[in-house]
């Protein structure tokens, strides 16, 4: 039917673009069908060091996907520091101040925590001159609750299946599964 069919994506609207042209007796026709992107709800589980950075920022700003939450968990680092580093990457990333980051789980279910200094650095995100967000001390004692609950609470009110993406340990996964397996009902 249409003999050329043209897609593509403006980031800023997160909105596709279809243009179908057709042609009957020389004439040329265009169509322009603007299609709404159906985005996919994550939760990110992760341990910010470098590499944990730059997941944040993909989930946040991927015109496919709706960052719903981030928890820390000890692993590039000491707990304290990964969640400290996760407020850092949603205030120089334009993160939207309600986007919820929960501390997680400090120790390791299995073995001793061994945090490596010696790759990520003493902050986790060594070499990279990243200012402090303004309000973390505020936040952090908003979010010291318990993180299960929180965590649970969070995915169960998105009424949609997410999808959870673990880069760190397990820890909070694993303790999630156990102590709320009806997340598995929320969860793809």
């Amino acid at each position: 039917m249409y003999k050329n069919v043209i897609t593509f994506t403006i980031k800023l609207i997160r909105t596709r673009y279809i243009i179908y042209i057709e042609k009957k007796r020389d004439i040329y026709f265009i169509f322009f069908i603007m299609v709404d992107i159906i985005k996919k709800a994550v939760w990110l589980d992760c341990d910010p060091g470098h590499d944990d950075a730059f997941a944040i920022i993909l989930a946040a700003h991927h015109p496919s996907l709706e960052l719903i939450g981030i928890s820390t968990v000890v692993g590039n680092q000491t707990l304290e520091r990964t969640t400290q580093n996760a407020y850092k990457i949603a205030y120089i990333s334009g993160l939207p101040e309600n986007l919820p980051i929960i501390r997680g789980c400090g120790e390791s279910l299995c073995q001793h925590v061994m945090t490596c200094p010696e790759i990520h650095g003493q902050t986790g995100l060594d070499g990279a001159d990243i200012p402090e967000h303004p309000e973390y001390k505020k936040l952090i004692k908003e979010n010291d609750e318990n993180y299960l609950w929180n965590i649970y609470k969070k995915i169960r009110d998105v009424n949609r299946p997410v999808t959870l993406i673990a880069t760190g340990q397990l820890t909070n996964v694993a303790l999630l599964l156990k102590v709320f397996p009806q997340v598995f009902c929320f969860c793809n």
